[in-house]
């Protein structure tokens, strides 16, 4: 056997002694992440450990697959025994969520903007392609307050809080407004924006919200709490309720958890799968916490995310069909009966 033959045969004998090595040492270290986020109730640390849990699905699989073509045993029934654990969590987000319509009545587009940002042109050449009924907007920094007046002229009903600070927002329509209005549901020191809207004969309460980030206790606690609020707000609600945007927290949270069950709303990524959103530019790392959420009577019809434009947040595209009343009647009844 000559001298180069030698060499690549000790090339590939490192290489399947190197990578089950480093790959077990990735199992363990999923494992630990996965132990974590079982006290997500009671750590802040934990909680947000959650967020990643369809990013451990992925890399738990490729560790199963690595560790099995190794004939590593003992390492891939460990890897598979988390593909499982987190299947569980991520992938009913697949399924479900089915209903009758196929034509949507009302289109949303929501996106955070990020305040640096000055793509303006992107996002314009965007909401012209989408053509949504409402565009809601987080991060609306004075310079996008101006660089948005173009869009005056297609919706002409719209409120706008820009800030200099990243809590701006702003809303849209080309559906007249009723009643629209800063509302900060939990005294969080941050704006959200509340209006009605009637479609097919029925009252839609919209609520554009950007909760603080879970960075540090203090903004943990009030993120919490803004989670609560919305849950009471919601249940308050005389017909239909839609809140959208930027969250601060993916599904597996126990605090979002909580919040959904107890307002009664669903996601409207249920049956449109987990739908990652920030951050645009690392897209293997890339976590849901843009978020629609919507009275069951409500019917999504898609769900995507639209392009990058220049922030660290993907534009989430929401179309959704509103029932008449006639309709909820003849199906059984639905939510406010």
């Amino acid at each position: 056997m000559g001298e180069e033959s030698t060499s690549r045969v000790s090339w590939v004998g490192e290489l399947r002694r190197v990578i089950p090595r480093y790959t077990r040492f990735g199992i363990i270290g999923l494992a630990l992440l996965t132990f974590l986020g079982v006290f997500a109730g009671r750590f802040q640390i934990s909680e947000i450990a959650t967020h990643f849990t369809a990013i451990y699905l992925v890399f738990a699989i490729l560790g199963f697959l690595v560790c099995a073509g190794f004939r590593s045993l003992k390492s891939a029934g460990a890897a598979a025994a988390l593909v499982l654990w987190h299947a569980i969590a991520v992938v009913p987000w697949y399924f479900g969520g089915d209903g009758t319509a196929t034509e949507a009545n009302l289109s949303i587009l929501c996106t955070n903007l990020l305040s640096v940002n000055a793509r303006y042109d992107d996002f314009l050449d965007l909401v012209h392609r989408e053509d949504p009924d409402i565009v809601f907007i987080q991060e609306l920094h004075q310079a996008w307050a101006v660089g948005l007046r173009p869009l005056e002229a297609t919706y002409p009903y719209f409120i706008k809080i820009p800030r200099e600070d990243n809590f701006g927002i702003a809303l849209y329509s080309r559906l007249p407004l009723i009643d629209a209005r800063e509302n900060d549901i939990a005294e969080a020191g941050v704006p959200g924006i509340r209006a009605d809207v009637e479609v097919n004969g029925r009252t839609v309460t919209l609520l554009n919200l950007h909760t603080l980030p879970p960075v540090g206790s203090w903004y943990f606690e009030i993120r919490n709490r803004q989670f609560t609020k919305l849950a009471d707000f919601a249940k308050r609600q005389e017909d239909l309720f839609l809140v959208a945007g930027d969250l601060n927290t993916a599904m597996w949270s126990p605090y979002y958890k909580r919040m959904e069950r107890d307002s009664g709303l669903v996601n409207a990524r249920k049956g449109f799968g987990v739908v990652a959103t920030w951050p645009s530019f690392y897209p293997i790392f890339r976590i849901p916490i843009d978020h629609c959420l919507l009275s069951p009577e409500i019917e999504v019809v898609d769900l995507r995310r639209g392009p990058a434009i220049g922030s660290d947040h993907l534009p989430l595209i929401v179309e959704v069909y509103v029932p008449r009343r006639s309709e909820r009647q003849k199906d059984g009844g639905g939510a406010g009966d």
